[in-house]
């Protein structure tokens, strides 16, 4: 099973590294909110990536702050 690792960033400040069995994004954005029920993902991206245009942020999910 290939497993791949993501960034977490979440509202309260935390950053946490996470792995997943998925390489979608959606899908592990899902996957990684459930981790953490009582936390609020606002960030994920895959190890390695820096650029703010590969992040997932709450705007693309049509959240509000």
């Amino acid at each position: 099973m290939l497993m791949a690792w993501w960034v977490a960033r979440f509202e309260c400040g935390d950053e946490l590294e996470v792995s997943t069995t998925t390489q979608d994004k959606t899908t592990a954005w899902e996957k990684v909110r459930g981790m953490f029920p009582n936390k609020e993902l606002v960030v994920l991206m895959a190890e390695g990536e820096g650029e703010p245009s590969q992040e997932l942020t709450l705007e693309q999910w049509g959240y509000r702050s």
